[in-house]
């Protein structure tokens, strides 16, 4: 067969949710609609991914989780495992917010509605 000629689908249906036999492949089989938020939660438990989208949420709603004022002086950046890592734009507001660690924690915590994030680390912003 020349290199510019498509091959085949291999068995398995390819892009028709066909099985090799003309049945529909259990994917496409007609069934209760599903919505998309219940088919992507349960794509990402199968995958074991849920329980990480969640700690990112302690990221993308920092701003909300600690206020408008320390959100001007920090920005979480990461999560990694259970803890989240966030810069601070000095080391005096790093000094400041390791007495705040555990209302941060509980802010976290109470936004999230569980414990995913056990530990706040902070570090300096780069300038």
């Amino acid at each position: 067969m020349p290199d510019h000629a498509a091959q085949a689908p291999r068995a398995g249906g390819g892009l028709t949710g066909r099985s090799p036999r003309g049945r529909a492949s259990r994917a496409a089989r007609p069934g209760k609609p599903v919505a998309a938020r219940d088919a992507l939660a349960r794509l990402l438990t199968r995958l074991g991914l849920s329980e990480e989208l969640e700690r990112w949420r302690a990221v993308t709603e920092w701003p909300e989780i600690v206020g408008e004022y320390l959100a001007t002086h920090t920005s979480a950046r990461s999560v990694s495992r259970e803890t989240l890592w966030v810069e601070v734009e000095s080391p005096a507001w790093m000094h400041e917010l390791t007495y705040l660690k555990r209302e941060l924690l509980a802010r976290v915590e109470n936004r999230l509605g569980t414990r995913r994030i056990r530990d706040i680390r902070f570090t300096l912003r780069e300038t």
